[in-house]
C-alpha cells in the first residue's frame, strides 16, 4: 500500500510526529516540516493544514521575530478566509509590548473561532485595556472557549489592576469552565452586579495575585457548580516587593487594617455545598494585626482537598505550639477532609516562629530549642486530628505541614524534613495517616533527625550573598 493510499487518519498520525522530531528547534516548531508536506498535494495539505493550526503556539518579544511574521500572516489570512480559525482548538499566545495592534487583532479572529476551546494569553508590559478583544470582548465571542488562562505581568514595574467588572465579563463566557486569572483583582467602578448564574464554572484559580472582596461576593454566589477555587486572602493591600540577598524581588502585597480569619469562611460559604479543593495562600501576603478568630469550613462537606496558610487556624500566635485552642482546629476542617496541606508563611511557625529561630540562631542556642519540640503538647492539635481519624470520624489521608522559605535578605536557613516524635510516628500509623512535616531550621544547623528538603538560594553556610571572605 501506498503512502497516498493510507486513510486520513492514520496519515494525520503520521504527520504528527513531524512537530515533535523539529519541536526542539525553537523557530521552526516542526512548521518548516508540514509546509513542505502541505505543497506535495492537496489531501497532503488538507491534513497537514490542520495539525498546522490545531494547536497555536505564538511567542513574540520583538517585531520582525518568525512568531510576530506568523501572526501578521495569520491575521491576513484569516482576513481573506475568515473560516480558517475554525480549524485552531487551541492557542498560546505570550506577547510583549510590541505592535499590540496584530496582537489584538489576532484575539479577535480567534474569538469567531467555533472550535476553539482553550486559550492563553501572557501580555506583558501593557495593560488589559490594550486587548480589548479579550477583556472586552464583543457579544457572541469566543462561543465554545472552555479552559481560559491569562495573565498580565508588569505595567511599568507594577501590577495594573483588573476591575471586578472585566473579571465579571470573563466568568460570563458561554462555555466557560475554566479560569485561572494571574491578574490582580481591584474595586468595581460601578455599583450594578450582573446576576448571571455561572452554571458551567467549575474551575477558579487567582494564583498568587490579590483580589478583592467584592469581586468574590459576586462571582461566589453566581457558581454554584464551583469545585476548585485557588486564591491568596483577599481583601484590601498595598503592592510591594520582597528582596532577598541577591537583589531577586518577589511580588506581594499588605493588607490594610485587620485580618479577620472569619470573614474569610463567611465570604467563601456560597460555594460550601460545591467547592472541592481550595487552596487559600498566604505566602506573598503581609498584615500586621489579627483579631484573632479563625476560619470555619466545617460546612464545607463535600471538600476533600485543602491547602490553607496557618495563620487563619491558628490565629496571631508566634507558633501553633502556643494555640490556646489546639484541640478545636479540628472542629473548623471539613468533615470529609482527606488531603491536608498546611502552610506556615511569614513569621509564624510550627515550633518557633522565624524570630525566635534567628535569635537562638544568633545565640548559637539552638540546639536547645530544637530540643523543646519533642514535647509531645507541641502537637496536640495534630495528635487530636490523628486521633479522630483513628475512630473514623474522618476519611484524612495526608498531611502535609510546610514551613515556607524566608523572603527578605537573610538567606541563613533551610527548609528540612522531620519524621516527628516516635509517639507522633505511632498515632499516625494506627489513623493510617501520611504525615509530612518540613521545618525552618538554621542553614548551619545539623541533626540525624533531618533531610534536607530545600535550602536558601544563597552562597555560604551563613546564607550571605556574595560569601564572605
Amino acid at each position: 500500500m501506498s503512502l497516498e493510499q493510507l486513510p486520513s487518519e492514520i496519515l494525520s498520525e503520521i504527520f504528527g510526529y513531524l512537530t515533535y522530531r523539529d519541536g526542539y528547534l525553537y523557530e521552526s516548531r516542526g512548521y518548516s516540516s508540514l509546509c513542505a508536506l502541505a505543497r506535495t498535494c492537496r489531501r497532503f495539505s488538507d491534513i497537514a493544514t490542520t495539525i498546522f493550526y490545531t494547536h497555536l503556539t505564538l511567542d513574540v518579544n520583538w517585531v520582525d521575530t518568525q512568531d510576530h511574521i506568523r501572526t501578521c500572516s495569520l491575521n491576513r489570512c484569516s482576513d481573506a478566509n475568515p473560516s480558517l480559525v475554525n480549524r485552531i482548538d487551541s492557542a498560546e499566545i505570550d506577547w510583549d509590548y510590541v505592535d499590540l495592534e496584530s496582537c489584538n487583532k489576532l484575539v479577535s479572529h480567534l474569538a469567531k473561532s467555533t472550535t476553539l476551546t482553550k486559550l492563553t494569553c501572557i501580555l506583558h508590559r501593557a495593560r488589559w485595556e490594550a486587548l480589548p478583544a479579550l477583556y472586552d470582548y464583543a457579544s457572541g465571542s469566543f462561543p465554545c472557549l472552555r479552559h481560559l488562562t491569562v495573565e498580565l505581568i508588569e505595567f511599568n514595574n507594577y501590577w495594573d489592576y483588573l476591575p471586578v467588572e472585566q473579571l465579571e465579563k470573563l466568568c460570563q463566557l458561554p462555555a466557560l469552565e475554566s479560569l485561572t486569572i494571574r491578574v490582580p483583582i481591584g474595586e468595581p467602578k460601578t455599583d450594578v452586579r450582573p446576576k448571571m448564574i455561572l452554571t458551567n464554572l467549575t474551575h477558579l484559580d487567582f494564583d498568587y495575585r490579590p483580589v478583592s472582596f467584592e469581586a468574590l461576593k459576586s462571582i461566589l454566589p453566581r457558581a454554584p457548580n464551583l469545585e476548585y477555587l485557588h486564591l491568596s486572602l483577599p481583601g484590601y493591600g498595598q503592592e510591594f516587593e520582597r528582596k532577598m540577598s541577591d537583589d531577586m524581588a518577589i511580588p506581594g502585597y499588605e493588607l490594610t487594617g485587620v485580618l479577620h480569619s472569619a470573614h474569610y469562611g463567611t465570604l467563601l460559604a456560597p460555594v460550601a455545598g460545591s467547592l472541592k479543593e481550595l487552596a487559600l495562600d498566604g505566602d506573598n501576603v503581609l498584615f500586621t494585626q489579627h483579631d484573632g478568630t479563625t476560619i470555619d469550613l466545617s460546612q464545607f462537606v463535600n471538600l476533600y482537598h485543602l491547602e490553607v496558610t496557618a495563620s487563619v487556624l491558628f490565629g496571631p500566635h508566634d507558633t501553633a505550639a502556643c494555640c490556646p485552642w489546639p484541640r478545636d482546629v479540628r472542629k473548623a476542617l471539613p468533615p470529609h477532609l482527606e488531603a491536608l496541606h498546611l502552610t506556615f508563611d511569614g513569621d509564624q511557625g510550627m515550633f518557633w516562629s522565624v524570630e525566635q529561630m534567628r535569635k537562638h540562631q544568633s545565640s548559637q542556642t539552638f540546639d536547645e530549642l530544637w530540643a523543646l519540640r519533642l514535647e509531645n503538647h507541641h502537637v496536640d492539635w495534630l495528635v487530636e486530628l490523628l486521633h479522630r481519624n483513628s475512630v473514623k470520624k474522618y476519611p484524612l489521608k495526608t498531611v502535609t505541614i510546610s514551613e515556607q522559605p524566608v523572603i527578605d535578605r537573610n538567606q541563613s536557613w533551610k527548609v528540612v524534613i522531620w519524621y516527628g516524635t516516635d509517639y507522633l510516628q505511632t498515632v499516625a500509623g494506627e489513623a493510617e495517616v501520611d504525615v509530612s512535616i518540613r521545618l525552618l531550621v538554621p542553614r548551619d544547623f545539623e541533626s540525624p533527625e533531618v533531610e534536607v528538603w530545600e535550602e536558601s538560594p544563597a552562597f555560604g553556610r551563613t546564607g550571605t550573598y556574595p560569601p564572605s571572605a
